[in-house]
């Protein structure tokens, strides 16, 4: 017996494109070819067994920013009287394509009251900046 033959390569005709990659813009599709037999023994090569192909499903929405209500984000920063406290507000949909940009700012300070504070009496040490308290 001598050396095997060479086997060529076959392949199939071209498959089925794929769908485009993207569902909006530009995108691509592929073509297959599949492999039916492979080479061996020195056999030829197999050919090209993909192509490609530009597709464009139509432009891309506009997406325009979403953001939440405002929210506090921390209490009051003092325990009685006027204060401030942080509110925050988050981006539910980030714009793309072209959308209207999200509101600035998304944190903020804004006015707190905590209720009143209580009364100070002589001698009270925290009533100082009031009326100062001298000590003997």
């Amino acid at each position: 017996t001598g050396p095997c033959p060479p086997i060529n390569c076959v392949v199939s005709q071209w498959m089925d494109y794929t769908s485009c990659s993207s569902t909006c813009g530009s995108g691509i599709r592929i073509q297959y070819k599949r492999v039916i037999i492979p080479p061996a023994n020195g056999g030829n090569k197999c050919p090209r067994r993909t192509q490609m192909f530009s597709c464009n499903a139509g432009p891309c929405p506009r997406i325009d920013c979403k953001v939440s209500e405002w929210r506090n984000a921390s209490d009051c920063y003092v325990t009685c009287g006027n204060g401030i406290r942080h509110q925050e507000r988050k981006v539910i949909v980030f714009p793309a394509n072209g959308g209207t940009a999200c509101p600035a700012p998304i944190t903020r300070e804004v006015p707190c009251y905590a209720g009143p504070c209580p009364a100070c009496s002589d001698p009270c040490p925290a009533c100082t900046f009031e009326r100062p308290y001298v000590l003997n």
